[in-house]
This record gives C-alpha cells, structure tokens and sequence, in this order.
C-alpha cells in the first residue's frame, strides 16, 4: 500500500485504532503496523501507522492486536430473538 486509502467525508470526529495489525482476507494476509479510523460504524481512513492523522479521533492503542472483517454465518437456526445477540458477542455480523 502506498498511502493511507481514504473513503472520503471523513469530518474527524471518530475512533482511531493504533498501531493494529489487519487481518485483509485476502492474497495479502496481514498488514502490521495499521491506523484504521472508524467513524459512524464504517472504515473511514486506513494507513500505516503515522500516516494518517488522528488528531481529531479517540485514539485506542491496537499494540499486539489484530483487527479483522466482521464474519458472516450464511446459514443459522435462530430459536430466540435473543440468539443474535450471540451471535454480535462473538464477531459474526
């Protein structure tokens, strides 16, 4: 990657995550040493740690951590309303 990518109308107001590795979910495997901003429940903004400005942002140290895409179940019996709530516990969105 050559620079941060950008999603565009970021206005600052967000959460910065540090330093975290991102598992892509592609080819390229992990990318160590990443900012990914998050504003309004979506990626905004994501570099390589001092690339992207975080001024603006509550910064969270992502130091020795990993961050990964939400993970999908395309198939589930839910028996309550209550199971998503499992489900949203342990990553799958």
């Amino acid at each position: 990657m050559t620079g941060p990518i950008d999603a565009g109308g970021w206005n600052g107001r967000s959460t910065a995550i540090t330093n975290v590795t991102v598992h892509t979910m592609d080819a390229r495997g992990t990318l160590a040493g990443q900012t990914v901003v998050v504003e309004d429940g979506r990626i905004r903004v994501m570099g390589r740690a001092g690339e992207v400005p975080t001024a603006r942002s509550t910064v969270v140290d992502g130091t020795g951590r990993y961050l990964v895409p939400g993970l999908t179940d395309m198939h589930a019996h839910l028996f309550a309303p209550t199971d998503l709530n499992l489900y949203l516990a342990n990553g799958v969105t």
